[in-house]
């Protein structure tokens, strides 16, 4: 297979996917008002009221009837904002019992994605589908890309490649190229969200995404 070449958020030079070796440490770019946190808790959820660990998700999220591509804004989606029951229940607490915070997790991603509650006092239907969304807009890291094998790395070169060369006109495309690897790449085009399952750990819930 012919070598695919990948460029990071932090402007570096274009590393080649086949041939270099393991890079040093780099620093992961820095967010203003990130929209979620990863690998850390929110200071609001360590300073608010304890609430009971949910043993249940909201239906529309466990089970979602509509077509969620995660690599679009559910805002501009007609299929997720158009959508009469999403619109119905897009205010609805994501969990019961409500919870400030909730954590994602899925086999594809080697991060966890803290979703926190926005206008609400507890984390809504909305809350979930926006937060994971601009998750997988954060750009993906050198280190992130290198953790994985060969293979995968292959796989998410192709990924990062079809992932820009669609966007809508010139400027947007050279703009996605140029902002480089996301986290969503690490999807390899599994971009359909097909609902949050328990897991073992308590409020971590599993993405299950389908091509």
């Amino acid at each position: 297979m012919a070598s695919r070449r990948v460029r990071f958020a932090d402007n570096s030079p274009f590393s080649n996917a086949s041939t270099l070796s393991s890079p040093g440490p780099s620093t992961p770019p820095v967010l203003t008002q990130p929209p979620v946190w990863v690998y850390q808790t929110s200071p609001y959820y360590i300073l608010s009221p304890a609430l009971p660990a949910p043993w249940e998700i909201h239906s529309m999220l466990s089970m979602p009837m509509f077509d969620f591509n995660v690599s679009i804004d559910p805002a501009l989606n007609p299929v997720v904002h158009g959508n009469s029951l999403v619109t119905q229940v897009r205010n609805e607490p994501a969990t019961y019992p409500p919870v400030l915070s909730l954590t994602l997790v899925s086999r594809p991603l080697p991060w966890e994605i803290v979703i926190l509650s926005s206008f609400s006092p507890f984390v809504t239907v909305a809350d979930v589908l926006g937060g994971l969304y601009r998750a997988l807009r954060i750009p993906a890291t050198e280190q992130d890309f290198y953790r994985e094998g060969r293979e995968k790395r292959d796989a998410i070169s192709q990924a990062y490649h079809r992932r820009y060369r669609r966007a809508l006109g010139v400027e947007l495309e050279e703009r996605e190229r140029r902002e480089g690897l996301k986290r969503i790449d690490f999807l390899v085009g599994s971009h359909l969200f097909k609902g949050l399952r328990k897991t073992e750990r308590p409020n971590v819930w599993n993405i299950k995404f389908e091509p």
